[in-house]
């Protein structure tokens, strides 16, 4: 009988500087613990953040390791250097540091005497137009509003090949962060891109929604790509009815390591839940 482990990955999500917390719980194909390293630079006036930690056992749930007394540096295409302090533990924050788009960073964290390596280029961001809301029912208690889909428009850059994460906050807290989008076909246009919130969630009348649009590079979607089929694959089972671990998502971390290292820009626009008319 095949064993499979289990891996605990921690996305922390930052809005306005410190955020909410998005626990994520994947069954992937690693058999020894390994190193994992989650960081993100962008063009907002915030810390920049890593996050360390290793993976466990498939049969101990939730019981990642977060790892303490890391060197964290990160290093702009210009020379300049940042180090980052650790907040909590396996948390990593540098001071306030704005990000440079059509810059490349490249990020160094030492564990154990041990160098990981990760690049990232900042792309020039795309910028919300606006931000509307279909609503195809209104009802329950408090006027609570559902199967709500948000319409994101922006104009895609022409001769640009764009990559776009969404992140949608209700009052600040996020709900959803798995919304992908790449101009392979629609390069130049405008875009509508639809949002579909979760059905089985309240949003009250007087909820301000808010969409991040992070204008990401190819090897950051690729990554985000790659777990949100994870998160939504249903390929049955193996022995024992266990489910069958996916592939691990895509890395641009060296030695071995998994997570992602994402230099990308921000545009942000909110809409209000109106009572329907």
């Amino acid at each position: 009988m095949n064993i499979i482990k289990k891996l605990t990955l921690l996305f922390l999500s930052l809005l306005f500087i410190f955020g909410c917390e998005e626990v994520i719980e994947l069954d992937l194909k690693t058999v020894e613990p390994k190193i994992v390293i989650e960081a993100i630079i962008n063009n907002e006036v915030n810390a920049s953040k890593v996050i360390i930690s290793r993976s466990t056992d498939y049969y101990k749930p939730g019981k990642y390791q977060k790892i303490s007394d890391a060197i964290i540096i990160l290093t702009e295409e210009n020379g300049n250097e940042t180090i980052f302090n650790e907040f909590d533990s396996g948390i990593y924050f540098s001071e306030p540091i704005v990000g440079e788009p059509s810059f490349t960073y490249n990020l160094k964290v030492i564990v154990d005497s041990i160098e990981y390596n990760a690049t990232s280029f900042m792309p020039e961001p795309i910028i919300i137009d606006s931000v509307r809301m279909r609503k195809n029912d209104v009802g329950g208690r408090g006027g609570v509003t559902s199967n709500l889909r948000l319409q994101v428009y922006f104009q895609d850059k022409e001769d640009v090949k764009d990559f776009a994460r969404f992140k949608v906050y209700q009052n600040g807290n996020l709900v959803s962060g798995h919304n992908l989008y790449f101009d392979r076909l629609t390069n130049g246009n405008y875009i509508n891109f639809p949002i579909f919130l979760d059905s089985n969630r309240d949003y009250l009348e007087g909820d301000v929604i808010t969409v991040e649009l992070q204008t990401i590079n190819k090897v950051t979607f690729d990554y985000f790509n790659v777990l949100t089929k994870v998160l939504t694959s249903n390929t049955g089972s193996g022995p024992g009815n266990d489910p069958v671990a996916p592939a691990n998502p895509n890395t641009n971390w060296n030695n071995n390591s998994l997570g992602y290292f994402s230099a990308y820009s921000v545009s942000v626009d909110s809409v209000l839940i109106e009572k329907k008319k």
